[in-house]
């Protein structure tokens, strides 16, 4: 993927989403880090709540091999939902404790997990259902947060997943 085509299709999508007016936006949305147009880039972008809730979306892009180069694949991200508790320099939420947190699905150097329920890094062999963890999008992520805030279903029932009874509490 090309940065361009990335940013066109993210500035799109967030333009695209409803909020409420007491909604606020912290973070850079997308950037590359070294050349115009080029790998790496990254987005860092949090949608914070006024009932104290907040969404935040991590995704880092390298540069693929030779002869793409110029092209972008994802190698990491983090994508979270969950209680406001503090606020960097800049204004983007940190959580104090994971206790604060609803859902993070996260590919990081840990590999691809997923923190839900009171439970850290659960790996995807312990979950069951549909959701394969490398293949969640940021967008989709937002989505299904605003699905969970506004009808109340659960992280479970909107990604069609469960915990496998040893990764349970």
């Amino acid at each position: 993927m090309l940065f361009k085509d990335y940013k066109a299709n993210f500035e799109a999508k967030r333009a695209a989403l409803k909020f409420q007016a007491d909604t606020t936006f912290r973070g850079i949305g997308c950037e590359t880090k070294m050349r115009p147009d080029m790998p790496p880039w990254m987005t860092d972008w949090a949608i914070l709540y006024s009932d104290g809730m907040y969404t935040r979306v991590k995704e880092y892009y390298r540069s693929k091999l030779h002869p793409f180069y110029d092209q972008g694949e994802r190698v990491q991200f983090g994508f979270q939902y969950g209680a406001t508790t503090t606020v960097d320099d800049k204004g983007m939420p940190r959580t104090a404790s994971d206790r604060d947190t609803i859902i993070r699905i996260d590919r990081d150097k840990f590999g691809p997990h997923l923190n839900y329920g009171g439970r850290n890094h659960i790996p995807q062999k312990d979950i069951e259902g549909k959701l394969v963890i490398n293949d969640v999008e940021l967008f989709e992520f937002i989505e299904a947060v605003e699905t969970h805030r506004q009808s109340g279903c659960s992280m479970e029932d909107i990604f069609f997943f469960s915990l496998k009874k040893a990764a349970r509490r």
